[in-house]
């Protein structure tokens, strides 16, 4: 009997030892490529990992602004627009047993976007092709899957995260799921480099813009530029105009409005004359004049 219970508990020792050693493999096999990171501010599916990672500077990359179709023998989607910036390409695969359509909401939720800020979305056959999704498109032919197991999200961003995020997921024959994660950053900082180059191009009558919700430290540097520019001079005004784009209403200004007062009273709260900062808004009638100028803006103007 005692030899039975030895020989029970060394098979049990055996088993525990396999099966520490097979989750070991998983957990090393299950890590990201080296040199990776999430977008900051974009938190992952849980247990998903990084396959694939690029960062690097693009000077047109395709929106795509409506389904993938076959035009004149040609596919791209139906609606397109390129923009020019520094392209983050993350590539995460996502746990067995877990679903494209969990994984792509769960983006959706931690994205925590407004609906203006929903470019374009589709899902499943709707989307079009997934084959012309993953070659034609996104140029990634692990993407390739079943059309009505894909999901797409094209969204503009704002603040610290500003840029376009555009989001694919798919389940694969083999029933892989995979997330797809592009995000291009415009080439340049929205109020300049440092508050020094703000006062000289508001001085100068240039323009000068932010997004419709600018971070905390463009705030304070953009409130230190019209500090100096505001003082021992006091005829000179600041205006904030905010602008939205063509998906809004011809006579809704009020958004624009809305965070254009919103700036001013940061910038007031940080020490500016709020009776020297005006508010407007013009709605989408004032588009970005440069590719590299979002619709979406707060111009700052000093007269």
């Amino acid at each position: 009997m005692n030899l039975f219970i030895r020989q029970r508990c060394r098979l049990n020792a055996l088993v525990c030892c396999f099966f520490s050693f097979l989750f070991s493999l998983m957990a090393v096999a299950a890590t990201d490529v080296p040199g990776s990171s999430d977008l900051p501010g974009i938190p992952r599916y849980p247990l998903s990992y990084i396959v694939d990672y690029q960062q690097q500077p693009v000077p047109e990359y395709r929106l795509a602004l409506g389904p993938m179709r076959k035009i004149n023998g040609v596919i791209s989607p139906e609606r397109e627009r390129y923009v020019e910036g520094m392209l983050t390409r993350i590539t995460y695969r996502i746990p067995a047993g877990h679903t494209s359509k969990e994984a792509f909401d769960y983006l959706f939720r931690s994205l925590a976007l407004k609906p203006d800020q929903v470019l374009y979305q589709c899902a499943g056959r709707d989307c079009g092709p997934s084959n012309q999704w993953a070659n034609a498109q996104l140029g990634i032919a692990r993407l390739y899957g079943i059309d009505r197991e894909q999901f797409y999200l094209l969204a503009q961003l704002e603040g610290e995260r500003a840029g376009y995020l555009v989001a694919y997921a798919i389940r694969r024959g083999n029933r892989r799921v995979y997330l797809q994660v592009d995000h291009v950053r415009p080439p340049t900082e929205e109020v300049g480099s440092d508050p020094i180059s703000l006062v000289l191009l508001l001085s100068e009558g240039r323009r000068v813009y932010l997004g419709l919700e600018p971070s905390e430290s463009q705030v304070q540097d953009l409130a230190q530029a019209l500090g100096e520019l505001l003082e021992g001079n006091s005829d000179r005004q600041v205006w904030l105009v905010g602008h939205t784009d063509w998906r809004g209403d011809p006579g809704a200004r009020g958004p624009g409005r809305a965070a254009a007062r919103r700036l001013g009273s940061r910038l007031a709260a940080l020490g500016l004359p709020g009776e020297r900062l005006h508010v407007e808004g013009v709605g989408f009638l004032a588009p970005a004049y440069d590719r590299d100028v979002p619709d979406r803006r707060i111009e700052v103007l000093v007269r």
